[in-house]
């Protein structure tokens, strides 16, 4: 890790001469100081820093070729007789003043840079940057250049000095990781190759792609230190001291060069904390860590505006703030770190064992800033450690959350309602208080329609139907609605609700509230849209159809959620069913519908149950609508696996996976399926890349694109260049999204 080898050519010559040639400032020590501080100054710094650094080289080895010629033996043919049978270890060569001026003073125009990495990795290539700072290693810290990547370096071991010049080498580790991973044009150098000698940009590019690969094996030994000087700086440092360029003197002819740390610039910790959060945010997203990633760039924005004038901090503004809302996008959370988010504070009582998470997302329910996949994740989280109060507690948090975005989530939460005691109670109804006071007048409405369909839902005279009557969520309600709530509470004609129930009580939902003025449950038609048993279905549709006269866009046109997939319903309305009466028919549609309305509900048991039955009366009409309904089974089994990661009684992997492939086989063969993506998705995220490699027939953008990707992986361990794949690939995405 001592001995750096600048790469270079041999018998170069410069393109152009600079105004200032790098000797002149070996003659005159005030000449750098003079010719930096211009404002366009010729050489640039970063231009100096090569000089410098490539003209040591050149001297240190013809120091090194000197000292090797003073070893030839004597006469030829003499045999040398050794003094001692231990042979002496060489010594390592010395450098020469001149080869410690030349270092010293790269080292001191990184520090009229203010060792500002983002400026020196665009002038100066990695290998000339690398022994730049180890050169400053060595000067600063030289006991720890040997475990700079020990992932065991105690940062409380280190003076501030070593703190800073350090942490600067590790910084630049990550950085440079990071900017491997983007297309960048190496930096062009000033010189051009002689024919037939070697071309130094070639030399130069293999030296950055071994130091890279050096960088990359030893990544977690950078990411350690950085993450614990982050902790260090807000205990044990208050800050760092950065060299300047007063701390190193000029050796003379007589003299060596002094050393003078009276003379460091005191960095402050928010600074440095700032800078590290911010390379450490950059590495984060790289790996695709967006959480972390997320919490470091907030950190620095929040740091970087309270520093009024920074003396070594430096950060792209715009890329930080693209970043941010890159995070908050991802991870659904405001990007705005002014002051401490719900997002922040959530994350912070997720540390301390979930303690005022509660009180957050009753904060949420009004702000609504955190996402409900974020809430949602709590949730899971606390069911899985088993705080199961807290649970419920957060569960309810998120129902009136989603309440109020007009996601309708009254049956799961029935036994929970029925089953709670005064203070859940009391929590249930201070929520929703809370909602009707502060919330828009549309919220209000879907708060106010989900009371009433709790109460419609919940026996007779229930703890809730009564709290609600004696609290002051009554204000809330005109006369006629406070009426409906005492009507709905007394009605005992409910038997039919009992088959609302979902199997998953902590499934959410995305299908809109709506309810209208006139809509009363006890009606019939009320009845059609609550059951979902196949054999009551048809009792209504009977009472419906026959009694009531109602025909079939009447009885379909009842829900405005009830969807049909396009090739069921082709299949309806064609003459291949025409054995089936009109009335079969519409009790085809409203069990398909409902079954597609239970999948977008999450309630698999019940669309397996409807789907099961169009199946079996499907079976003796026509084999093609029959197979058309298998399929739908198949849907919501790839849904259900897809959401619970589970597949149901009766069913396996190996034959889902065998159905997607007859799914692909009936695609490709001409019928339409209108979800052939879901099973292509699947057959990925299952790795059947050697069945999807081999297809035939792909013209379908979604199968040829699988095909692709899984050629893809299956070559991309075996081929070196995959661009021709790649390119494929990207292709195959075009046609996907094309008009």
């Amino acid at each position: 890790m001592t001995e750096v080898h600048i790469p270079k050519g041999q018998a170069v010559t410069p393109a152009s001469l600079p105004s200032i040639a790098w000797y002149e400032f070996l003659l005159n020590e005030k000449l750098l100081k003079e010719h930096l501080s211009q404002e366009n100054p010729d050489p640039t710094p970063c231009q100096l820093i090569i000089q410098f650094l490539q003209q040591a080289e050149v001297e240190m080895a013809a120091v090194i070729q000197a000292a090797n010629e003073k070893k030839v033996p004597g006469l030829p043919g003499a045999v040398s007789i050794p003094l001692n049978k231990v042979e002496e270890e060489p010594k390592p060569i010395e450098p020469t003043k001149k080869v410690k001026a030349l270092r010293l003073l790269a080292v001191k125009v990184g520090c009229y840079l203010r060792w500002n990495l983002a400026a020196m990795e665009k002038g100066v290539p990695i290998p000339i940057l690398q022994a730049l700072l180890i050169q400053l290693l060595q000067i600063c810290v030289p006991t720890v250049i040997d475990n700079i990547h020990n992932p065991d370096l105690e940062v409380s071991s280190l003076s501030d000095l070593g703190l800073f010049v350090v942490h600067l080498f590790h910084r630049w580790c990550v950085r440079s990781v990071v900017r491997d991973s983007f297309p960048t044009k190496p930096v062009k150098q000033a010189f051009v190759p002689v024919p037939g000698q070697l071309d130094p940009n070639i030399v130069m590019a293999q030296a950055t792609d071994t130091i890279i690969r050096k960088f990359k094996e030893e990544l977690p030994a950078s990411m350690i230190f950085l993450e614990n000087c982050l902790l260090a700086l807000e205990t044990d440092h208050g800050s760092a001291s950065m060299p300047t360029a007063d701390c190193f003197g000029m050796p003379g002819e007589e003299s060596e060069p002094q050393l003078l740390w009276n003379n460091t610039s005191n960095v402050s910790a928010e600074e440095i904390t700032s800078q590290i959060c911010f390379d450490l945010g950059a590495l984060y997203f790289f790996k695709g860590d967006y959480r972390k990633a997320f919490e470091k760039f907030r950190v620095c924005k929040q740091l970087k505006s309270q520093l009024t004038e920074a003396v070594y901090c430096w950060v792209d503004e715009n890329r930080l703030r693209g970043y941010l809302t890159s995070c908050s996008c991802l991870l659904g959370v405001s990007a705005d770190v002014k002051t401490p988010s719900l997002f922040d504070r959530a994350e912070l009582a997720r540390k301390k064992e979930f303690q005022g998470i509660v009180e957050i997302l009753c904060e949420d329910n009004l702000s609504q800033e955190l996402d409900m996949s974020y809430r949602g994740n709590l949730q899971d989280e606390l069911l899985r450690r088993r705080m199961l109060d807290l649970h419920v507690s957060v569960y309810l948090c998120n129902v009136v959350r989603a309440v109020t975005e007009g996601k309708p989530l009254v049956s799961p939460i029935l036994e929970i309602v029925k089953n709670a005691d005064s203070s859940r109670l009391e929590f249930l109804t201070e929520l929703l208080s809370r909602g009707l006071k502060n919330l828009s007048e549309s919220q209000k409405s879907h708060l106010k329609c989900f009371i009433l369909h709790l109460i419609e839902l919940l026996p007779a005279g229930s703890a809730f139907s009564q709290k609600v009557l004696s609290s002051d969520l009554v204000s809330h309600f005109n006369r006629a609605e406070v009426e409906e709530l005492a009507t709905d509470d007394v009605d005992s004609n409910n038997q039919y609700l009992l088959d609302v129930g979902m199997e998953d009580a902590t499934a959410m939902t995305n299908f809109p509230s709506t309810r209208e003025s006139s809509y009363n449950v006890s009606d019939v038609e009320g009845q059609l849209l609550t059951v979902y048993d196949p054999r009551l279905i048809k009792d209504i549709l009977l009472e419906l159809y026959d009694n009531r006269g109602l025909n079939a866009m009447q009885i379909i046109s009842l829900n405005d959620k009830w969807k049909v997939p396009k090739e069921l319903k082709q299949l309806l309305e064609s003459n291949n069913t025409d054995k089936l009466r009109e009335f079969d028919k519409i009790y085809l549609y409203v069990l398909i519908a409902k079954a597609r309305h239970c999948m977008d509900l999450r309630i698999y048991e019940r669309a397996r149950q409807l789907l099961r039955m169009v199946e079996s009366i499907l079976s003796d009409v026509s084999f093609v609508a029959a197979r058309q309904s298998s399929w739908q089974v198949l849907l919501m089994e790839l849904n259900q696996f897809d959401f619970k990661h589970v597949v149901s009684d009766g069913q396996n992997l190996p034959s889902l996976i065998l159905q997607c492939k007859q799914c692909l086989t009936v695609i490709r063969l001409g019928q339409v399926l209108s979800w052939w993506s879901t099973a292509c998705a699947f057959l990925c995220n299952m790795a059947e890349w050697q069945y999807l490699s081999d297809l035939t027939n792909t013209a379908d953008g979604f199968i040829e694109l699988s095909r692709l990707l899984a050629g893809l992986v299956r070559d991309i361990q075996l081929k070196k260049n995959v661009r021709k794949q790649a390119r494929d690939l990207w292709d195959a995405v075009l046609t996907i999204y094309q008009p």
